[in-house]
């Protein structure tokens, strides 16, 4: 059986997405209003309030 392992991206990486509101790829990234549940990407607790899109 495979296992699966969710890991977090790094603060730092975190940092720069939301200095440039660029994300790797050249997309721009979007501030929204988190709603329903969901993971932080950087420390994997729940959402809070400020969520920035991205791909990455």
């Amino acid at each position: 059986m495979n296992k699966f392992k969710i890991v977090p991206v790094s603060k730092a990486y975190a940092q720069k997405i939301r200095l440039k509101m660029q994300d790797d790829f050249g997309h721009q990234v979007t501030k929204k209003i988190a709603v329903g549940a969901g993971p932080c990407r950087v420390s994997l607790s729940p959402l809070t309030k400020v969520l920035i899109n991205g791909s990455y």
